[in-house]
Parts: structure tokens; C-alpha cells; sequence
């Protein structure tokens, strides 16, 4: 196991920087996710770890051991890293069976013949492969496919775990399981792992810290509860979450000298801090975030609510999508009952105290 420091890191296709001066320290025996959308360089970045590209500048390095520095001359080659490389379309071979696509790199380490069956049968049982062994690639389903790369890149031991969106080609039941599983395996084993996929529930309930990126660049690392609870900017709050989090635009305003954030349709008290925050910077166009589950709807007139039409209730399981609309504004809130509620609805929506997010229009930055 090993921690993996990257410093500093471009690399252009051309004349396209697709990593822009990258840094991100990555905790030995650490489950990383990068998550962003597609063409961040999420892949690209991956890649690089894994000595699959080359890049032009920066540093990579892979516990004490420097992988990459391009200004020094130092590439190592991907076989001598210490990493093993899981990809979205598995990359077994179809001529072997599963025995022979999981001894494959002890095969090609010259490893003795009794050690390696010894070590495929162990790693077979732990992912509950060996009755398996003997059949060719086309007689697996997909969730096994995925077990048998699983496989072949344990049996390396490496420092590292590299994963291209595993998930890609299983069904919606069995990527909870293999959730689940990665996981479990994860925690057992102690192996640094960086997980590269697009699909945010995978990195929120996956990942001890998440790292967003946005064209080429990191814009937040943190746990999945710092992302979600305090976005550091207008980019992160709007990727993270399902549905993602209303906003609106604001006028800083003086009414009744109170200061406010004017959203055309409802007015909110600005916190102190906030205030201060936007004061320091000259803000006077903020964008307002709400979150879906922090709006509460009331079938009644209240006080510090404003008044909204229901357009369409989805349901979500245990819980219910009601998309609404409030002066020519869409906004949705999540809810744990629609009882009484029906579509075309005249109902009246507040904010769940101290839920409220406040960024500066120009820079995005959160105001706190």
C-alpha cells in the first residue's frame, strides 16, 4: 500500500490543456473517487497514474517513490509502478479461463506453478469466483466479468487500485452490490484506490473523501458530507446532489434596515457572516442555493413563505419530487409525503432554517 502525490501536473493534447496544474495528496490505504462530468479529465488523470500517458509537466509520485517529473526526466514505466488497473470494459482475455486471466501476471512473473494456483483458489474464494474457474469469458454474466478483473488485479498485490468506471456495464441491481463489494474488499485488503466515474451516487456512498473536477481542474476535495453540506463554490452544489440543488439569482438590498438577499419573488435575510463576506468582496449579485429537502411546503399562507404552483409530483421511492413554480421560477422539493397535494396547487414554500447557501454571482465562491 502507498499514498500517490501529484504536483503540479499539465498535460495538453495539442493545443488543449486537458490537466491544468493539478495538485492532490491521496492517503495511503485511502478510497478516492474524481467525479465530474464528462471530458473534465478524470480519466486523462487516471491514466497519468497509471504511466498509460505521458504528460508535460509536474510530478507523480507513488509512496516514496517519484513515478513521474518530466522536468527531471523521470518516467517509470506502468509494470514497475506498483498499480493495478481495473477498466470499464473489464479487459479479459477471451481465449483463457478464469484461472488462466487471473494467474495471468504471476504467469508472466515466473512464479512458481504451485504458488500460483495456491493464490488464485484464495483470491477466487474471497470473491466467491471459484466455481467459476474453468469457464471462458463468454459463458460469464457481466457481474462476473467484473469479478474476474476484480480478481486479476488483486492477485498483483499492488500498492495502488486504479478503477475506470467498473460499473459502466452492469445493470442498475447488481452496481449496488458491486458498491457494496469494492468496498468491503477495500476495507479488507488496505489498498490505496482511485475510482473514476461520472455517476455521483456511486461517489457519494463510495468514497472516504471525493475529489470534484471541472475542465481539467480540482474544484473541491472533501467527505461526501462536506461536499454536500458546505460547497466550496456554484459548480460544486450544483453537480452534487440529485436533483441538484435549486438556485436563484439575488440583489443585496436594504429593506427595512435589514440587510437582504432580493430574489424578485421572496427576500431572505442575509447572516451576518454572509453579509461581511459579500461586503469584503464588493458582492452585490449573489446566487441563492436551496437544497430539495430543505424546502417545506405548507398548504396555508405562513409567515416568511411565498406562494407557488404545483406542476408535477414524482414519485422516488419513499419519498416524492414535487416540481413547482413561483413567479416564472422552477424549483423542486423533496418530500416524505404528498398527502393533500395535487397537481395545479396553490401551496406556500419556506426554507428549512440555517439551510439556505449564498455564493457570489461573479466568482461562484461560497459565502459563509
Amino acid at each position: 500500500m502507498a499514498s500517490v502525490t501529484i504536483r503540479n501536473l499539465v498535460k495538453r493534447y495539442g493545443d488543449t490543456v486537458a490537466i491544468k496544474g493539478l495538485s492532490l495528496e491521496i492517503r495511503d490505504g485511502e478510497f478516492i473517487v474524481l467525479v465530474g462530468p464528462s471530458g473534465c479529465g478524470k480519466t486523462t488523470l487516471l491514466n497519468s497514474i497509471a504511466g498509460l500517458l505521458r504528460v508535460e509537466e509536474g510530478e507523480i509520485w507513488i509512496g516514496e517513490n517519484l513515478a513521474v517529473a518530466p522536468e527531471q526526466g523521470v518516467f517509470i514505466p506502468p509494470q514497475k509502478r506498483g498499480v493495478a488497473m481495473v477498466f470499464q470494459d473489464y479487459a479479459i482475455y477471451p481465449h483463457m479461463t478464469v484461472f488462466g486471466n487471473i494467474a495471468f501476471p504471476l504467469e508472466i512473473r515466473k512464479v512458481e506453478k504451485k504458488e500460483i494456483r495456491k493464490r488464485v483458489v484464495e483470491i477466487a474464494q474471497l470473491l466467491e469466483i471459484e466455481d467459476l474457474l474453468g469457464r471462458k469469458p463468454r459463458a460469464l454474466s457481466g457481474g462476473q466479468k467484473q469479478r474476474v478483473a476484480l480478481a486479476r488485479a488483486i492477485i498483483r498485490s499492488p500498492k495502488v487500485f486504479l478503477m475506470d468506471e467498473p460499473f459502466a456495464n452492469l445493470d442498475a441491481k447488481l452496481r449496488v452490490r458491486a458498491r457494496v463489494e469494492i468496498k468491503r474488499l477495500q476495507r479488507e485488503l488496505g489498498i490505496t484506490t482511485v475510482f473514476v466515474t461520472h455517476d455521483q451516487t456511486e461517489a457519494m456512498t463510495m468514497g472516504d473523501r471525493i475529489a470534484v473536477m471541472n475542465t481539467g481542474c480540482i474544484e473541491q476535495v472533501g467527505s461526501p458530507t462536506t461536499l454536500y453540506e458546505e460547497p466550496r463554490n456554484l459548480f460544486v452544489a450544483g453537480f452534487i446532489g440529485s436533483p441538484p440543488m435549486n438556485m436563484w439569482p439575488a440583489q443585496v438590498k436594504l429593506v427595512q434596515g435589514k440587510r437582504m438577499a432580493d430574489l424578485g419573488f421572496f427576500a431572505i435575510e442575509l447572516p451576518a457572516p454572509v453579509f461581511e463576506a459579500a461586503k469584503a468582496i464588493g458582492a452585490k449579485e449573489l446566487m441563492v442555493g436551496v437544497r430539495p429537502e430543505h424546502i417545506v411546503i405548507h398548504p396555508q399562507p405562513q409567515e416568511r413563505a411565498f406562494e407557488a404552483q404545483v406542476v408535477h409530483i414524482e414519485p422516488i421511492g419513499k419519498e416524492f419530487n414535487v416540481y413547482l413554480e413561483a413567479n416564472g421560477e422552477s424549483l423542486v422539493a423533496t418530500v416524505n409525503s404528498v398527502s393533500g397535494l395535487e397537481i395545479g396547487q396553490r401551496v406556500w414554500l419556506a426554507f428549512g432554517k440555517g439551510k439556505v447557501h449564498f455564493f457570489d454571482r461573479s466568482s461562484g465562491k461560497a459565502l459563509r
